[in-house]
C-alpha cells in the first residue's frame, strides 16, 4: 500500500466535476512522455540489476563444457553491499526547533517521539533498500505517506493510523522529464501493481469490471513473479501533479480517487528521491556500477581462462608406444601396459605468468574505478605499516560517499519535517510511542495540544498550529567509517584534547546516555575545582602584597560568575540577602550550598563576609 491513507472513498475534499474518461485521457497523454522517456533508462537498470544478482553470462556464446568452468566472483554486489552500512552509519538523527521559546519543552518531547517512531515504522530497513537502489540505479526513493490500517485500535476495535515511510520502486516511478530536479516536476506519477483482493480492500466501491488488469511497465520483480502472475494483477497509477498540488488515483476508464486537493499537509510532493551522483543536466542520478560492468565481464572470462587450462592441464592425455594400451583418464583407473611398452602423461602447457598479471591488473582498475581497495575490506596494502599512511587511505575510499552523505542530510531533514506535519494532522488523541535509552524502556506520549492551541470561533473549535522545524547534523569533514571515526575519536581523548563525555557521543555507543551524563558532571567538577584552585592561589598571592588585605569584594564576585551559571548566581545573592536580614536559610538554599564542592563553597562564604563587612 503507498497511497495516503486518508485518500479514500471516505475522503472529504474538493471534487472537481469533470467528465472522468476525457480526465483521464489527459493524463494518460501527459504521462506518455515521461513513459517513453524512461524506457531507456529501464534498459539500463535491468541490466545493471542483473550483474548485481550474478546473471553476467546472459550476452555470452559458450559451448557446454565452457559452461561447466565458468563462474562469477560478483565483486559489484561486493562493493555494493560494502558501502551499505557506510551509509546507513551515516543516517542523521531528527532535531524539532520550535518557533518561540515557550514551546521549546514541546520540541524536545515531540524530538523524542520522532525518535521513537522512526524504530516502529523501521526506517533503516526501508533506507537500506532505497540506498541499494541509489547505488544500483542511480537514485533511490521513499514516500511519506498516512496509512489508516496501522496504529492503535480505538474502542470499536478500529485502527487509527499511522505515519509511514516506505520505499518506492525507481522503476514504478515516472516524473516530468522536462524537470532537472524532482522538486520542480510539474507531475510525478506512480505505477503500482495491487491485487484485486488489495484494490478491494483500498477503494471498496471500485468497479471491478473496469480496472485494468496486467501490468505494461517493468519493475524489479517483474523477473522473479513471471508474467503469468503479473497478469493477474491491477494496474493502479497514483498522479500528483500542479508541482504537487492536486492529486488523483486511477485504473483503466476509473477514478479511484478523484482529483483532489493534496492531503499533504506542507503540499509538497510526498516523495524523497536519493541520487547518489547527481548530475544537472539529467533528472535521475549516476549509477555507480555502470563503469564497473565491463571490468566485472573481463574478470569472469579471466577466470574462465584458468579454469579452462586447469582442466585440460589436470588431465592431460597419455603418450605411449604400445598398440594395446588399456587406460583411462578417470581418476583412480588402472592401466595396462603389455611387455616392454612405457606410458606418461603429456605434460601441461604452464599458463604464461603475464596472464596472472592481467589478471591483477584488471582487479587493481576495478579497485581504482570503484574507490574500494585492500584496506576497506580489512587488508593491509603491501608495503604500508604505519598506522597514519593506513588511515589516509581509508579516508580516501571513504571520501567517495562523502558528497551523497552531504546532499543527503537534506533530504532526511524534509522527511522528518513530513513525518511532524502528518503527526500534527492525523494525531487528533494521546500517542505513546516507546523509547529505549540507557538499557531501559521509557515512554513518549505525544499530546495533541503540543501541535497547536485550539480557539473557539462562530464556526466551531480551530487549531492554531505551532511552528516547528526539524532539522539534521551537517556531517563533518572526518572520515566516515566507523573504525575510523572510532580511531580518530580514542586518539584525541588520549590526547586529552576531547573530554570524556564528548568521546563517548562521539563513538555512538549503544544506550550511552547516562554514562554521557555521568562524565559531563565529574567534568564539571573538575573544572570547577581547577578554576577554584587557581583563583585561590591568586588571591593568596594577592593578599601580601596587598599589605595582607584579602580579595576584593569585586574580586570574589567575578570568580564565581565564572565558575555559577545565572540561575546558580540568583541563589547566592538569595542566600546574602538572608544572612544581611538575619533570615534562616531555606532548604533549598542549604541543598544548593551542601551540594558544591567544600573549595566553592568557602568562596561563596568569603563572598558573603566580604559583603557583610
Amino acid at each position: 500500500m503507498s497511497l495516503l491513507g486518508n485518500v479514500t472513498e471516505r475522503v472529504v475534499g474538493a471534487v472537481m466535476n469533470i467528465a472522468k474518461p476525457e480526465e483521464i485521457g489527459r493524463l494518460d497523454t501527459k504521462l506518455s512522455v515521461a513513459i517513453r522517456e524512461k524506457e531507456v533508462l529501464h534498459k539500463d537498470w535491468q541490466k545493471w540489476w542483473k550483474f548485481y544478482d550474478g546473471q553476467q553470462s546472459d550476452d555470452l556464446e559458450f559451448e557446454d563444457w565452457q559452461r561447466q568452468d565458468y563462474s562469477v566472483i560478483n565483486f559489484i554486489k561486493a562493493r555494493t553491499l560494502h558501502n551499505l552500512p557506510v551509509l546507513l552509519s551515516a543516517d542523521p538523527d531528527w532535531f524539532v526547533v520550535a518557533g518561540k521559546r515557550d514551546q521549546d519543552d514541546f520540541a524536545l518531547e515531540l524530538q523524542t517521539g520522532l525518535q521513537g517512531l522512526r524504530e516502529r515504522i523501521h526506517l533503516n530497513r526501508e533506507l537500506g533498500i532505497v540506498y541499494i537502489d541509489a547505488l544500483i540505479n542511480g537514485t533511490g526513493a521513499l514516500k511519506v505517506w498516512w496509512d489508516q490500517f496501522e496504529g492503535p485500535l480505538d474502542e470499536a476495535g478500529n485502527s487509527l493510523g499511522e505515519v509511514a515511510v516506505d520505499w518506492i520502486d525507481p522503476f514504478t516511478v515516472y516524473p516530468d522529464p522536462d524537470a532537472r530536479k524532482f522538486k520542480n516536476c510539474e507531475y510525478i506519477a506512480v505505477c503500482h501493481k495491487y491485487s484485486p483482493a488489495l484494490v478491494q480492500r483500498l477503494y471498496p466501491n471500485a468497479d471491478m469490471s473496469r480496472l485494468k488488469r496486467g501490468v505494461r511497465y517493468p519493475t524489479k520483480e517483474v523477473d522473479i513473479r513471471g508474467a503469468a502472475s503479473e497478469s493477474d494483477l491491477i494496474e493502479v497509477w497514483e498522479v500528483w501533479y500542479d508541482f504537487g498540488q492536486t492529486m488523483c488515483v486511477y485504473s483503466g476508464a476509473q477514478f479511484l480517487v478523484e482529483p483532489m486537493e493534496s492531503p499533504v499537509p506542507s503540499k509538497k510532493y510526498p516523495f524523497h528521491f536519493f541520487p547518489i551522483n547527481p548530475q544537472g543536466r539529467f533528472l535521475w542520478g549516476e549509477s555507480e556500477i555502470k563503469d564497473l560492468i565491463d571490468l566485472q565481464l573481463a574478470i569472469n572470462l579471466a577466470n574462465l581462462r584458468i579454469a579452462t587450462h586447469s582442466r585440460s592441464g589436470g588431465n592431460s592425455p597419455w603418450v605411449t608406444n604400445d598398440a594395446k594400451f588399456e587406460g583411462s583418464n578417470e581418476p583412480g583407473a588402472t592401466l595396462l601396459v603389455h611387455g616392454d611398452a612405457w606410458a606418461r602423461r603429456e605434460p601441461p602447457v604452464p599458463l604464461p605468468p603475464y596472464f596472472f598479471d592481467h589478471e591483477q591488473a584488471l582487479k587493481y582498475d576495478f579497485d581504482m574505478i570503484s574507490g574500494t581497495h585492500n584496506v576497506m575490506v580489512g587488508k593491509r596494502e603491501k608495503g604500508i605499516q604505519a598506522g597514519v599512511a593506513i588511515q589516509l587511505l581509508q579516508q580516501a575510499g571513504m571520501s567517495r560517499l562523502s558528497l551523497p552523505i552531504e546532499n543527503w542530510g537534506e533530504v532526511h531533514a524534509e522527511i522528518g519535517q513530513q513525518v511532524l506535519d502528518l503527526m500534527g494532522k492525523y494525531y487528533r488523541e494521546d500517542r505513546s510511542i516507546s523509547v529505549v535509552r540507557d538499557k531501559e524502556t521509557t515512554t513518549q506520549t505525544i499530546e495533541p495540544r503540543m501541535f497547536g492551541d485550539t480557539v473557539m470561533t462562530g464556526t466551531g473549535p480551530v487549531q492554531i498550529p505551532y511552528e516547528y522545524r526539524v532539522i539534521t547534523q551537517p556531517s563533518g569533514d572526518l572520515p566516515i567509517s566507523q573504525a575510523a571515526r572510532a580511531e580518530y575519536v580514542i586518539q584525541l581523548a588520549s590526547m586529552q584534547l576531547l573530554p570524556g563525555s564528548m568521546a563517548v557521543e562521539q563513538l555512538r555507543l549503544p544506550n550511552s546516555e547516562r554514562l554521557i551524563a555521568e562524565l559531563k558532571q565529574i567534568e564539571m567538577s573538575e573544572r570547577q575545582l581547577a578554576i577554584l584552585q587557581l583563583q585561590m592561589q591568586i588571591a593568596q598571592i594577592a593578599g601580601p602584597q596587598g599589605m595582607g588585605q584579602g580579595p576584593s569584594l569585586e574580586d570574589v564576585a567575578s570568580q564565581l560568575a565564572e565558575i555559577l551559571d545565572d540561575e546558580q548566581m540568583q541563589m547566592v545573592a538569595a542566600i546574602r540577602d538572608s544572612i544581611q536580614s538575619g533570615q534562616e536559610l531555606t532548604e533549598e538554599q542549604m541543598a544548593f550550598v551542601q551540594g558544591l564542592p567544600p573549595d566553592l563553597q568557602e568562596l561563596i562564604n568569603i563572598y558573603v563576609s566580604t559583603e557583610l563587612e
